[in-house]
Order: C-alpha cells, then sequence, then structure tokens
C-alpha cells in the first residue's frame, strides 16, 4: 500500500482512515506470513491471505480499535460472516478472558451480538475491493455494504498531526 498517498486523502475517506489506523496502532510495517503447512491450491491460498490481509479494513468498517476485546467483537463479526473454528475459539475463549479478567463484560456483551448481527445483515466483505474505494468517504462504502458500525472509533473526525497534508494542483 502507499501509505503516503492514503494519509494525504480527504479525512472522511475511507483510505485516511485505514491509514489512520495501521498509523495510530503502529502496524504499518508489512507482516510477512510464512507458507501454508497444508497447501489447499492456489485459489484457496490466494483466499486465505486475502482474509489475512484485510483484517485491519474490518477493524475500520466495524469502526473498531484494537482492543483486546474490540478484537473479540471483531471476530464475532467475522464468525458471523465466514464460521471458522478459530474465530469462534477466540470468541469464547478470549471473550471469557477479556469478561472476567479484563472486566470488560459490558463492552462484550453489548458488542459481540451487535458484531453478529452487523456481520449476518452486511454483504460479505472478503470479496470487498478495497484498492478502488480509497477516495471514497467510509460512510458511503459501509452503505454499500450494509455495514452498521459497532464501534465508534472511524471515521476519525480530524487529521492526524502525523499525515502528510493533501497536494494541491496549482
Amino acid at each position: 500500500m502507499d501509505w503516503d498517498a492514503l494519509s494525504q486523502l480527504p479525512v472522511e475517506s475511507f483510505g485516511y482512515n485505514l491509514w489512520h489506523h495501521y498509523y495510530s496502532n503502529g502496524i504499518l510495517e508489512e507482516v510477512h506470513i510464512g507458507p501454508s503447512t497444508v497447501h489447499w491450491g492456489d485459489t484457496a491460498e490466494f483466499a486465505k491471505a486475502r482474509y489475512r490481509s484485510t483484517h485491519d479494513v474490518r477493524h475500520v468498517m466495524l469502526g473498531l480499535g484494537v482492543h483486546g476485546y474490540e478484537e473479540i467483537v471483531l471476530q464475532t463479526f467475522q464468525f458471523a460472516q465466514l464460521p471458522q473454528k478459530l474465530s469462534a475459539l477466540i470468541v469464547v475463549i478470549g471473550g471469557l478472558k477479556h469478561m472476567l479478567i479484563d472486566g470488560r463484560w459490558r463492552e462484550i456483551l453489548t458488542g459481540a451480538p451487535k458484531a453478529w448481527r452487523a456481520g449476518r445483515t452486511s454483504r460479505f466483505l472478503q470479496n470487498m475491493p478495497v484498492e478502488e474505494m480509497w477516495t471514497q468517504p467510509l460512510t458511503e462504502v459501509r452503505a454499500a455494504y450494509n455495514i452498521t458500525p459497532v464501534g465508534d472509533c472511524y471515521p476519525i473526525q480530524q487529521r492526524h498531526p502525523d499525515a502528510r497534508m493533501p497536494q494541491h494542483a496549482s
């Protein structure tokens, strides 16, 4: 991704909000995941890589940050869209941990049902052509995918001080 270009987009754009999510959470570095232990064919491997690489897109689409309890809420959404055992385990085991040990029971017990409904009623995000939507307002992208945000982290309200200012043609 061209992080510099995304940082110059309008504050309300999907691309700027994604840049802000990555930048403010210190995750701009490319993550390299090793090859799968079990290779299911090129199409399946592409789908798995795409699913992993668009994880943070779902954070922005749902308005969720990266705290542990927010990851539980996000996994609930993901499980509603694509029932995977790992998501279910994260929701159950991680949910218990964050409710009982971290005291985030209210956030999970209110956020998880909202995320479940959002996952069941929205369009499937796995096929979302994110690279074609950078300049669109986040609210329009959400509307196109019938997403009701669960959190209020995005869209952000103002430009991050470290974002590059848009270059205007003279």
